[in-house]
């Protein structure tokens, strides 16, 4: 599908009522537009399966089309085409919202992605094993969802180059992930706290 023929097809859809709804807005539009060429096919067809071949009603459709967006555009995907996804790159996606989303919103993102990576099975050349990404109800508490956990080398290497020209952020993180401060110790920091590593600049200090 070229540009103008996805241009053409999101006219429709902001066109487009279902169930006395609009079924796509700009906001969704504007997200959608991020989806690579080829994820964008497969976006589409598992659209018009739910819609279309399933029936599904757009309050059950509209918060499980918002997740594998954002899943589709995550810095996790970039580059990246569904047919060659690897098991590392779901691993690393998921484990990035477990430290942030409480359990039912969790486990509805975790329902919705593994749907759409189900209907597009055979598609796929590496077997995806989505069981073990599921938190279950005895393990879910909120001190087990926000714990902190090691970041991948991948997920430290996303976050530096994300702050690379934001000198003051990249300090935060790298503060905030190598001595483990919490959000509370770096609000507390002073300049009496970098005496011993020489740290002086008010420019790079929070």
């Amino acid at each position: 599908m070229n540009d103008a023929e996805r241009e053409t097809l999101y006219q429709r859809w902001q066109e487009k009522k279902f169930n006395g709804q609009a079924f796509c807005n700009a906001e969704t539009i504007k997200k959608c537009r991020k989806i690579s060429d080829a994820n964008f096919e497969y976006f589409v067809e598992y659209q018009d399966y739910c819609i279309n071949t399933i029936h599904m009603d757009m309050k059950s459709y509209k918060p499980r089309r918002s997740k594998i967006i954002d899943f589709l555009i995550s810095d996790f995907m970039k580059d990246i085409n569904i047919e060659s996804i690897t098991q590392e790159i779901v691993e690393n996606y998921f484990m990035s919202y477990l430290r942030k989303e409480r359990d039912n919103t969790y486990n509805s993102r975790y329902s919705y992605i593994k749907a759409f990576f189900d209907y597009h099975a055979e598609k796929i050349a590496n077997k995806i094993e989505f069981e073990g990404l599921r938190l279950k109800k005895s393990e879910v508490n909120e001190s087990a969802l926000f714990v902190r956990s090691p970041l991948s080398a991948k997920q430290i290497a996303l976050c530096m180059d994300e702050y690379k020209n934001d000198l003051k952020k990249l300090y935060i993180f790298e503060m905030f992930y190598y001595t483990q401060f919490t959000k509370e110790d770096l609000k507390n920091i002073t300049y009496s706290d970098f005496d011993d590593v020489g740290v002086k600049s008010p420019a790079i200090v929070p």
